[in-house]
């Protein structure tokens, strides 16, 4: 019973770790657009 609990938040923490990664990344997009627009726009 305890290994498995010790599985499941490990893959509890991996997929932490990759939803953050995805939203970081789309932020990322999200700015590099918004200051494009900003810099077409002057």
């Amino acid at each position: 019973m305890i290994e498995e609990n010790v599985v499941s938040i490990a893959i509890g923490q991996g997929l932490f770790l990759v939803v953050t990664l995805w939203i970081l990344r789309d932020i990322k997009v999200l700015i590099v657009q918004f200051v494009t627009i900003r810099k077409k726009g002057k």
